[in-house]
């Protein structure tokens, strides 16, 4: 009889598979001719340094990332995500900047694990901001003398661009202060509403 036992090797192929990370990226830039539009690097400036805040939206938005836009504008968030849960991305313009492109928050729905996700581009821009103060003259000289009262508390004061339109108004504070910030730039007109009992000088 044969007593020998037969090993043979039994081959066996093992696939491992590799889940890639959900992510939610983007690209600011500073959109130079106020056009809302990415017009490349010739005209409009790629934006580093940017704060872009992602936030779990699922319920009460919760914070639950924080990063920059790199030295060509562009952010991405790799981590934190859940299948079934939705997210806001919200950019931070900074000191002195707007967004031109009304985009400043996008929401996304995250279905499946390892989905990739682009927002739209985010454009910024300088903005200007007008301000003055409406007083009493006294004696007519178009001057604020050191003998005359602070400021008329209560003005209109109308914002008029290029058009002919009015797009803001402000009232003067205690002090007759007004002020438009966030202003493209622009030709603008300024209107005061002054009361009856006074006429300017």
């Amino acid at each position: 009889p044969n007593n020998h036992t037969t090993l043979e090797n039994e081959q066996k192929n093992i696939a491992f598979v590799v889940n890639n990370p959900t992510t939610i990226s983007g690209f600011i830039f500073e959109d130079r001719l106020e056009n809302n539009v990415y017009n490349g690097p010739s005209e409009d400036r790629n934006f580093p340094e940017v704060t872009v805040n992602l936030y779990d939206i699922t319920g009460t938005p919760n914070l639950i990332n924080s990063t920059q836009t790199d030295s060509s504008g562009n952010y991405t968030f790799s981590s934190g995500f859940e299948s079934g849960r939705s997210y806001r991305v919200e950019v931070i313009p900074p000191t002195g900047y707007v967004i031109t492109t009304n985009n400043a928050t996008q929401d996304f729905n995250v279905f499946l694990a390892g989905d990739s996700y682009s927002s739209t581009f985010v454009g910024l821009f300088h903005s200007g901001t007008i301000n003055g103060q409406v007083f009493l003259d006294a004696n007519r000289n178009n001057i604020r003398d050191n003998t005359e009262q602070a400021g008329i508390e209560g003005i209109v004061v109308d914002l008029i661009d290029g058009t002919g339109s009015i797009i803001a108004s402000q009232i003067t504070n205690q002090n007759g202060e007004y002020s438009f910030p966030n202003l493209h730039v622009s030709g603008y007109t300024l209107q005061f509403h002054a009361f009856t009992q006074y006429t300017f000088a």
